[in-house]
């Protein structure tokens, strides 16, 4: 075996209900249809979702010990709900990299990255040093692309039911990224208020 095959690329995420899923396609398809589309990568819709924490490349026999650490860490966090609120300029109008999908309820997903990190960090995965911002990433701009972007397009309102987070394995090709998912772990049941 080469070291290639013993090793993966791995990342966990909220993946989107169809609601959402459809109204971020939506947007995006919206996007493309301006004169700077041609400036701009954008993400396939299989691969929209929300990053929780980048693991980088880790053993294969590191999937189901990863799935155990995720299991044990999520039950104490309540599923809880958000909605799409928006796009925007990542990481912000002035040098934007990405157009992204913005969420509601930003505590509450950055506390569920923390507890992500947290359950990863006892199997030696390292915290995330940056602050966690959550978006969804609809388009990467190139390099050399436009700065000066009109946002025209709306991203429709969508409820977002957060219960769950997913290992995704990440492959990376000349094509771009195509994503595949290794396990699925519910978070606790809603805390009534």
């Amino acid at each position: 075996m080469t070291g290639q095959s013993e090793t993966l690329r791995a990342f966990v995420a909220l993946a989107f209900a169809q609601e959402a899923q459809s109204a971020l396609v939506l947007a995006s398809t919206d996007l493309q249809r301006a004169s700077w589309a041609e400036f701009v990568r954008w993400s396939p819709p299989e691969n929209l979702h929300l990053t929780l924490h980048f693991l980088g490349d880790i053993p294969l026999t590191g999937v189901a010990p990863l799935m155990e650490a995720l299991d044990t860490g999520m039950r104490d966090v309540a599923a809880f709900d958000c909605a799409l609120d928006g796009l925007a300029l990542f990481p912000d109008a002035a040098r934007p990299r990405a157009i992204v999908g913005r969420v509601t309820e930003e505590p509450l997903i950055a506390s569920l990255a923390g507890a992500v990190g947290e359950a990863v960090a006892g199997l030696g995965h390292e915290r995330e040093a940056r602050r966690f911002r959550p978006h969804i990433t609809l388009g990467r701009l190139r390099r050399g692309a436009l700065r000066e972007l009109s946002l025209t397009a709306e991203l429709e309102r969508a409820s977002v039911p957060v219960d769950e987070v997913v290992l995704y394995r990440s492959t990376l090709a000349s094509s771009g990224s195509s994503y595949e998912v290794l396990g699925r772990v519910p978070l606790g049941p809603v805390r009534e208020a």
